[in-house]
This record gives structure tokens, sequence and C-alpha cells, in this order.
């Protein structure tokens, strides 16, 4: 809570020379006079005292408030808040100093603790906003009077619809914890689920991050610190919007400027990976012939870079279009990716075809070293609260025995690779891909179907042995993984898919407050 500063207070030794030339003419200065040498001795309260006694002998409200506003000055600088220096905000506050009232209701508001309390420093607070002329103190008055109301400290009975308004007229003014307040609890009411209000969030944590970076002029009585703090918490709500898929159009660049700024690891790692899942699905991605090109397409989109030109595998008769790939790493060798031209799964005996590849080419190869087939594979791991999903290449052990590592959306390949060598967790909380968007994206592509970036592909999940499941978008391709239900109940399930993406998709036009 930030007390009102006069903005441009005059000089205690000036306001001196002006009332001693004319307090010999008019008596009523006297005392004003010698309230302001008490002030230059040091003594705030002692000059509180004399202005209390002396505010209604006559002076004008011009001399009146001058004097009073440097009182107030030094008493904020010095944190000087004693009986006199009260008793004269509230006199000055009943007689319609605005900055006073204002002042009179944040010494009630920090000692309240009754409703009763929280009512009386509202009620300087609403004085405050309706006389004050400049829009510091009005700004700042209607967001300290909003407290009460939003968190129902007199009712009982929290208003947050009210507390929006009020904060939207203070945003107005271009006060910056206005702006913020008002994004910031209409997040509140969209979580409550009022939807419309996540589009009023995004407006006003918008136009704060804008103005601030336009270098626009705002009205806060704290300053630019008060702003780059209220600027700070804006980019972190609005990132979230973003990443949740709660605004019209998802800036992806946004939420990953807001991972790298972000100092909460686990945040960081959520706001990175929702930032590229957003880049998988709302990239146009061409499907080409081989399998190698597909997953080439993916990563790259995830900012691998190939750190050689691909390399044909001769894996034999029927092996397609094999290829193995080499990514840039910040450090060490490339890693390695062998992408076989098949769809190498469990049920076929092609994962473990896929650990020798793998095998052989530590013999020849120095980084870290994953293969995978055409089909993008993932497994389900259970958890305290439910089941996790993770895209799986495979890689070996020293032991040359089957080793499934992830990949997720963002991962980089020092990531990867800190897993391959054991120095990061397999399946921890932050490289998970919940909704299997790189193996749907890769299957996609291998089905010739190409990608839009405005529809996502919807696919069923069909188990393809062991803990092995793959994404499919027909009948025909469920049946051609092994799939054993029959095709009524795989196109029941495929229909089914398609309602719940139809759901969500009506879910954000409420979000949206477009419905």
């Amino acid at each position: 809570m930030t007390f009102k500063n006069p903005e441009t207070p005059p000089l205690i030794e000036m306001a001196l020379f002006v009332i001693e030339h004319r307090f010999r003419k008019d008596a009523t200065l006297e005392p004003w006079r010698d309230a302001l040498l008490r002030l230059q001795s040091g003594d705030v309260e002692s000059a509180a005292e004399v202005a209390a006694k002396a505010y209604n002998n006559g002076a004008s409200l011009e001399d009146r408030r001058g004097v009073i506003d440097l009182i107030s000055q030094v008493a904020i600088e010095n944190s000087t808040h004693g009986h006199w220096y009260e008793s004269l905000l509230l006199l000055a506050a009943e007689g319609g100093l605005s900055h006073c009232a204002y002042n009179v209701g944040n010494l009630i508001s920090e000692r309240a603790t009754t409703p009763t309390d929280h009512a009386l420093a509202q009620r300087y607070y609403k004085q405050a906003a309706i006389n004050a002329t400049d829009p510091a103190t009005k700004a700042s008055a209607l967001v300290n009077s909003c407290v009460p109301i939003r968190d129902g400290l007199v009712t009982g009975k929290p208003d947050w619809e009210r507390a929006v308004e009020i904060y939207e007229q203070a945003a107005e003014l271009n006060l910056a914890v206005g702006m913020f307040n008002a994004g910031n609890v209409s997040c509140w009411l969209k979580e409550k689920g009022q939807f419309a209000y996540a589009a009023r969030a995004e407006k006003w944590f918008t136009r704060l991050i804008d103005r601030v970076d336009a270098g626009g002029e705002f009205v806060d009585i704290g300053g630019a610190a008060e702003v780059r703090a209220a600027y700070q918490k804006a980019k972190k709500q609005l990132a979230e919007l973003h990443a949740k898929d709660q605004v019209a159009v998802v800036d992806v660049d946004l939420i990953l400027s807001a991972a790298q700024d972000e100092t909460d690891q686990d945040r960081a790692a959520w706001l990175k990976t929702r930032g590229h899942e957003h880049r998988l699905r709302k990239t146009a991605v061409q499907a080409k012939p081989a399998a190698w090109e597909n997953w080439l397409s993916v990563l790259s989109l995830m900012g691998w870079e190939l750190a050689a030109n691909p390399e044909s595998l001769n894996l034999g008769p029927g092996t397609g279009d094999s290829r193995l790939l080499m990514f840039e790493r910040n450090q060490g060798a490339p890693l390695v990716l062998a992408v076989v031209d098949l769809d190498e799964i469990e049920s076929n005996g092609g994962v473990y075809r896929l650990v020798e590849l793998v095998n052989d080419m530590k013999e020849t190869h120095a980084g870290p070293c994953l293969a995978i087939g055409a089909k993008g594979l993932f497994v389900q791991i259970t958890k305290s609260e439910g089941y996790s999903s993770y895209t799986v290449c495979v890689s070996s052990n020293d032991e040359g025995v089957i080793s499934l590592i992830p990949i997720w959306p963002g991962a980089t390949t020092d990531e990867v690779a800190r897993i391959i060598d054991g120095q990061s967790p397999v399946y921890g909380p932050n490289n998970t891909d919940e909704g299997n968007t790189i193996a749907i994206l890769v299957n996609a592509l291998g089905s010739g179907a190409s990608v839009d970036g405005k529809s996502f592909p919807e696919a069923i999940y069909v188990n393809v042995g062991g803990y092995f499941n793959s994404p499919v978008f027909t009948v025909e391709e469920a049946i051609s993984l092994g799939c054993q239900f029959p095709p009524d109940e795989i196109a029941f399930a495929l229909a089914g898919v398609k309602k719940h993406f139809r759901d969500l998709e009506q879910r954000k036009l409420k979000y949206l407050g477009l419905q």
C-alpha cells in the first residue's frame, strides 16, 4: 500500500518565505507559520499538532493544503505517523482534501480487523476517488477501495465481478496495478467457470504489457518499481492463458519467452513444453514419402538441427528408405537417431530389432544413440495421481538391454542425451507428452495426411504389444497394427474422439466469450 506523496511539493523554506510576508496582514497564518518552523526543525508530530489545532481558524484552503502537503511528505519520508499527524489527516480528509482522505484510508486499512474498520477505510477511499482531480490519487483510491469488495471484508461475500469493474476504472486512468488486478481477478472468475472473463483478462494483461513496452506513462504512486512488478506478473499470467489455449490466437513466442524468464524450474518446464506443443499442433507440415523425413519435420519444429546429411541405412531388402540422422548438441558428440522405414513395434518384434540396431550404432558412433520405426510409440506410466504419457524412442543400456527414452515437445538434444547417459530420470514429471502430440503428428504424416496447422489430427490409441501404444486415425490402420477389437467398436471409438474434441472447441469458445 503506497501513501499519496504530493507530486510537486514546495520547499519548506519557500513556503516560510511566502507566509512570513503575508502573516503580518493575515493573523490566521501565524499558526501555520509556526507549524512550518517546527517542521523545518524536524518535529513532524509537533508541526501536525499546531496545524490540527489551527485547522478551522479561518486560513484559506490553499494555505492549509500547502502546509499539510509538506507535513504529509516529511511524515511519509520519515515513516512518522503519530497521533497528531493522523488527527490532522482526518481533519483534512473530512474537509475535502482528497489525497488526505486517501492516506487516512490507508492508515485505517493497515490496522483494520473488523468489517466496521474496513467499511470506514472504504469510505475514505471512495471519498478520495470521487473528489480527487489528479488521476494518480483517483486511480489508487479506486484500487484500494476495491479490496474489501473483492475479499468480502465488509459483507462477508466476495464480489469478484464488481471488483473487476472497479479495477477497470482504475486501469482506464493508466494505473498499472489496476490493469493487472483487472486481469488477475478476471482469471479467478474464469477458473470458477465464468469463461468469458478469459478474454477480459487477456485484454488487460496485454494492454499493460504493450503500454510498458511502448514506453507509455502510468500514474502509479509507487513509480517505476510498482509498474515493473505489475508488468512482470502480467506477463506470467498472460503466458499461462496462452499456454492453456484460452485465447483467440496463441502466441508461442510469448509462452517460450515466459519460460526463459521463469525462475521456478517446474513452471518453466511446463511453459516450455506447452509452447512447443502449441507449435507442433499449430504449424502446417507437409507429409513426406519416407519415415525419416516425417520424423525430421517434427523434430525440426522443436529446434533440432542436423549435424550432417542423413546417411542411408542398409538394413536389407524390404526396409525402405531408412536413414541415420545426426543432431547437433551444445555439449558432446551429436545425438544419433536411426529411423527405420517400417512399422517397428513390439508385437512384430520390431522393438527388439531396434535395440540390436542401437547396439550396432554404438560401435561406430561416440554420441548417444536412439532408434525408432515409422510409427510413433508411447507408454503410459502409472503415478499417484493417475498416469502420464511418454513418447519414446528405443535405446540400450550398458549391458545392451532395451532402454526406452522419452522425447517430448520442446525437448533438446542435450536433455535427451542426459537421459540416455543416466544423468536425468527417465520418467520425470517434466518430460511427458501428455497429449501424445509427437506420436500423433508423426503417424498422421506417415499416413500421408498433411497437417494444416488449424485442426490437429484426431486419433485413438491402440496397443501394439507390451507397454507400447500408437495413435491411429482409421479402422484400417488400427487393424493393420494388430488391434483385435471388432471394426464397429473401433469406428465407435474414433467417433467418440471426434465428439470429445468438438466439445473441447465449444468450451474454448465459451472461454473467449463467443458462446
